[in-house]
């Protein structure tokens, strides 16, 4: 039986450990600034570098396995940046804080993670919440791919394991609900010298297509400044436009920055 992909954080950061556009890019918003809000802060992967910007962090996380590997990943890190994050293990939906802050990210996809109208709306109260006016609030998401929209099925070749140094190959089965736009995509990793020992995880995303999340923010009382899929940081955030190229072999992201209206 499959479980949820982030009940293995290993298997997590094996799979997108590598990403480095968004890293310098949410690095970049944070620089010179004191205190930031991360929603799905997941291991670390971008809090460990908002932090070594020289800004606090509080990193909100709603499981515990991937805020289990972000406070191991914290107790490799000098006691200078450990005092810089927080951490919460929390529904980015309900929580409530007595602060606002001057950044707040929810980073690599994770509004796909709120599959209703319901959990939307009372997301984008919470930041309206705690988002300090003259704040920015940035995230991205992935461009719906019609190909996976239509039950592709992606295989990589043979690569190493890190964890186990053993080669392993990686299968993704993706299926998709019209009606609720929610993309399902199941991972099975097997090692290829034991391929009975293979491991499978789910990982359900809503699909957010680029105009309805443009409305999206407009409804819920915010303004767009940026738009890119080159991870290019604004220059001028009183010029609000699209940065763009063409998509990648992964797909193409879209970030966001924005700012309460």
């Amino acid at each position: 039986m499959p479980i949820d992909l982030y009940a293995a954080p290993g298997v997590y950061d094996l799979l997108f450990d590598d990403r480095t556009d968004d890293v310098r890019f949410y690095a970049g918003l944070a620089r010179g600034h004191s205190r930031a809000l991360e929603y799905g802060a997941g291991t670390g992967r971008i809090t460990l570098p908002l932090a070594r910007t020289g800004c606090s962090v509080l990193a909100v996380e709603r499981e515990p396995a991937m805020l289990d590997g972000l406070r191991e990943r914290l107790t490799h890190e000098p006691d200078s940046l450990r005092r810089r994050v927080a951490t919460v293990l929390a529904d980015a939906t309900t929580l409530a804080l007595d602060a606002r802050f001057e950044r707040i990210f929810f980073p690599f996809n994770g509004l796909a993670h709120l599959h209703t109208a319901e959990q939307q709306e009372a997301f984008f109260s919470r930041v309206r919440t705690h988002l300090r006016p003259g704040g920015l609030f940035a995230f991205d998401l992935w461009i719906p791919e019609p190909r996976l929209l239509q039950g592709d099925v992606l295989e990589t070749g043979r690569f190493l394991d890190p964890s186990t140094r053993e080669p392993v190959t990686l299968r993704e089965e993706f299926s998709y609900d019209a009606l609720s736009q929610v993309l399902t995509t199941r991972l099975t990793l097997t090692p290829v010298l034991e391929p009975e020992a293979a491991q499978r995880w789910t990982i359900s995303q809503r699909q957010f297509f680029p105009e309805e999340t443009r409305a999206l923010l407009v409804a819920h009382g915010f303004d767009l400044r940026w738009r890119t899929t080159r991870w290019k940081l604004p220059t001028d955030l009183s010029q609000r436009h699209l940065d763009v190229e063409a998509p990648d072999e992964r797909g193409a992201m879209i970030a966001y920055v924005c700012a309460l209206r």
